[in-house]
């Protein structure tokens, strides 16, 4: 007969098995030399997943030769489910990679269950998307860092374990006939809204591809770039592609042939690359959605209530407590610049102080971010933004002499700046604070900003920041060369005229 004290256990053990979420117990999270992945696999699946991504990431130099390389590892949540990724960015979306000043990463289904063909669609994708805006100093328009992507997301390996680049899209094909007019208006307009949004994804792969690697449009591409970033209008830098219509028969051509080239890429030999795993915490897991929620934007006040409901439920989490003080925290920065925080306000980007008569209290930011480094002291993000609220704080200050608080500020980020690759914000940071204190910046934190720019310069508030740097620095050509590439961004445009406007003789 059970005793009733083995009856109350055996119901205490299942209370509690009930209490934690099945999802939490088998996500893990691989570390190699580019790349963080956290996935709800096996270990040895996953280990064997980040090692064929470091193989392809091998894959894009040979194929896209780099300029530089990334200063932060791009971080990729995978899921199974597409509900919940959709859930932040949209029905329909199945992949969403980006790069912010304190984020690269990106969230995306995955099941490795798939047909080998299409297995690595959404990660190559993202992989794609981060090396080619991370690796270049030049700036892309939007059709070129979606539609080269999707050329290199199709890769699959093959029997012989080579991979296979330039496929075409099995899961979404050309629907209808490309024409030279449909050409010249994608890559001469910033939208297209004759287009949904499948119809431009598709379009702008079509385009891409050829440009990439048919040997009659070698150069094309190249001289688009060159002159898009010399701040030439889109309609201006289409001018390099010289024949439309051959394009548009290009990819006629390869969508009629039923064995459309590809190309076999055989990598030399190299080490395997060398892989970290250890599971994830049933916080962090908790924390997926709401911090993709919170960098997308857009529903802050309801992420902020969420995280907050989070820091109760895990209250000894510094991340969960970093999450809740950043949400705050951009509450804080809507109020301050009006609900658009262009450049997040590096180098006065607005073109000028914002000052709200209404702004949002820092109070509850302040408190997270402290509870958070209490928990953790080694949380860099939760030092980035405590000094980021401080150095805040500072500026709206009555005090007559405020510069201790000022050296408080750069003492706290000083031992991130040895790599400013990995810590760009504590570089811009930095650099800021001079400005924000009215005393001029030391060649040091000039460079520092420099290198935080050069190893990110998909950010734009790191690549206005760096340009505003070196304007005031006396680096005119420099200075104007880096603010024409952002003229064709239509939501930096005005801030980067107006510097480019005061540099002119």
């Amino acid at each position: 007969m059970v005793s009733i004290m083995l009856i109350r256990i055996i119901l205490f053990a299942l209370a509690f098995c009930a209490a934690v979420p099945a999802y939490a117990a088998d996500w893990l999270r691989a570390e190699s030399d580019h790349y963080i992945v956290d996935a709800r696999m096996d270990e040895t699946d996953l280990r064997e997943l980040v090692g064929i991504m470091e193989e392809f990431d091998r894959l894009l130099i040979d194929q896209l030769p780099v300029e530089r390389r990334a200063g932060r590892k791009l971080h990729l949540h995978l899921d199974s489910d597409v509900t919940k990724i959709s859930a932040v960015f949209g029905r329909g979306t199945r992949n969403h990679v980006f790069s912010t000043v304190d984020f690269a990463g990106g969230f995306m289904r995955f099941r490795n269950g798939d047909q080998a063909l299409i297995r690595y669609q959404q990660i190559f994708y993202s992989q794609t998307a981060y090396f080619a805006r991370a690796s270049f100093l030049r700036t892309t328009p939007p059709w070129f860092w979606n539609g080269v992507p999707a050329v290199f997301s199709t890769t699959y390996l093959n029997e012989a374990g080579q991979f296979v680049v330039g496929a075409p899209d099995v899961q979404v094909p050309l629907r209808r006939s490309i024409a030279a007019a449909d050409i010249r208006t994608i890559i001469s307009e910033h939208s297209n809204p004759r287009m949904n949004e499948w119809d431009r994804y598709i379009a702008n792969r079509e385009i891409a591809r050829p440009l990439l690697f048919d040997m009659r449009f070698a150069g094309q591409l190249e001289a688009y770039l060159d002159a898009y970033n010399a701040g030439q209008s889109l309609e201006e830098a289409a001018e390099q592609i010289n024949d439309l219509d051959a394009l548009a028969d290009a990819i006629r051509a390869f969508n009629s042939n039923r064995q459309p080239p590809v190309r076999i890429i055989v990598l030399p030999p190299a080490e395997p690359a060398q892989i970290t795993i250890r599971p994830l915490g049933e916080d962090e897991v908790a924390l997926v959605s709401e911090k993709a929620a919170r960098l997308w934007g857009g529903r802050t006040e309801r992420v902020a209530r969420n995280l907050n409901r989070l820091t109760q439920r895990y209250p000894e989490s510094d991340d969960v407590w970093l999450e809740y003080a950043a949400a705050e925290y951009d509450l804080v920065r809507d109020s301050q610049f009006g609900g658009e925080q262009v450049f997040r306000g590096f180098g006065f980007s607005n073109g000028e102080l914002v000052v709200s008569s209404n702004l949002y209290p820092d109070t509850r930011a302040w408190l997270a971010v402290n509870r958070a480094l209490d928990l953790e002291p080694a949380n860099s993000s939760a030092t980035f933004l405590k000094a980021e609220i401080l150095l805040a704080r500072l500026v709206r200050s009555d005090e007559e002499d405020e510069s201790e608080g000022f050296a408080s500020v750069r003492a706290t980020l000083s031992p991130f700046l040895v790599n400013p690759e990995q810590y760009p914000l504590a570089a811009a940071l930095n650099y800021q604070s001079y400005l924000e204190e009215g005393a001029d910046p030391p060649v040091a934190s000039l460079e520092a900003l420099g290198r935080a720019f050069v190893a990110n310069p998909q950010v734009e508030a790191f690549r206005y920041a760096y340009a505003s740097a070196l304007a005031r620095n006396g680096f005119r050509a420099e200075a104007q060369h880096l603010l024409r590439s952002l003229l064709n961004n239509p939501r930096y445009r005005e801030a980067s005229q107006r510097v480019l406007d005061q540099l002119m003789p």
